[in-house]
């Protein structure tokens, strides 16, 4: 991904979004280090390129749509969730939403 596009993805952002958005980039920066990142559906994909590809080397994506920021994880009934964080079934990704509960209708989970 170029700098033109990530700089274009975040000037499109509101200024808590994009925030918000930045603190989690570097958040995956710092647990992925050899993730590459590109834009992808809206977001910001990571992928470990060693292991696959968007898909089978997934680690994680930050989508920021209608006022919301989720971290996704594409594989993410695999992570440990000691604190029960996650909202997800066993048929769709994790998400961890940053409000309280604000997942689009017609894909709330239980906790």
């Amino acid at each position: 991904m170029s700098k033109a596009d990530l700089t274009d993805f975040l000037d499109g952002l509101s200024r808590v979004t994009r925030q918000i958005v930045t603190a989690l980039r570097s958040a995956v920066r710092r647990a992925a280090p050899g993730a590459e990142q590109t834009l992808l559906w809206g977001g910001l994909s990571y992928h470990r390129p060693k292991v696959g590809g968007r898909v089978k080397g997934a680690v994680c994506q930050i989508v920021a749509k209608r006022g919301e920021v989720r971290l996704d994880f594409i594989h993410g009934m695999r992570l440990a969730d000691p604190g029960a964080c996650r909202r997800a079934t066993a048929c769709r990704s994790d998400l961890f939403p940053s409000g309280p509960s604000r997942m689009p209708r017609g894909r709330r989970s239980r906790p």
